[in-house]
């Protein structure tokens, strides 16, 4: 899945920064999908136009949101910075004619994670934590890379338990689908809680 001109010019008018990001994100993520035997051209796309959405404001992505009829969450809407996936995955479909539902999910889901993600959702999620403009400022993106050469599951897992305690220890809010994709993870290691009864 080649990407198109039009999406191209697209991606090209994203800020200078968020260009670097995604053209890095686009590299790993080709990386990734050589060792995981994924369609290449289509983890180059996915890279390149995951934050089609992410230099928009709050509430341009809450109107688009809504205009979209997607699932706006109370954590949605008071960090609608968290619809910058599920936005771009809608204008992928609706303005590029892209329809692959593993692509849309990985592009939807590539901030917070989600229970039950697809292989390609897995390489997107990871290649965007660990492209190297990211190791400056994520600590731990380093240990998820070297995790991700085997073990995609565990380096999810690794940078969503990083996360959660960063956003925990600030007291922030935490979005629902990153403690849902942790549990996936931890449970299908065999993993289980501990009772608060």
């Amino acid at each position: 899945m080649a990407i198109s001109s039009e999406l191209l010019t697209r991606v090209n008018r994203l800020p200078l920064k968020l260009l670097g990001h995604v053209q890095r994100v686009s590299q790993v993520c080709h990386d990734l999908a050589i060792r995981y035997e994924c369609d290449l051209e289509k983890a180059e796309l996915a890279g390149l136009a995951h934050d089609l959405a992410r230099a928009m404001k709050g509430e341009e992505l809450l109107a688009l949101a809504e205009s979209y009829n997607l699932d706006v969450g109370p954590v949605d809407r008071a960090m609608p910075i968290f619809l910058h996936g599920p936005v771009a995955a809608e204008i992928l479909k609706k303005e590029f004619g892209i329809d692959d539902p593993d692509l849309l999910e990985a592009v939807t889901w590539h901030t917070t994670a989600k229970s039950g993600m697809c292989l390609f959702s897995k390489v997107l999620f990871v290649g965007d934590k660990t492209e190297p403009g990211r190791f400056s400022y994520i600590p731990v993106a380093a240990k998820v890379a070297e995790l991700a050469a085997n073990d995609l599951d565990g380096a999810i897992l690794e940078f969503l338990n990083w996360h959660i305690s960063i956003v925990l220890g600030k007291g922030s809010l935490l979005h629902p689908a990153a403690i849902e994709a942790r549990n996936h993870f931890l449970s299908k290691r065999g993993i289980s809680g501990v009772s608060l009864a």
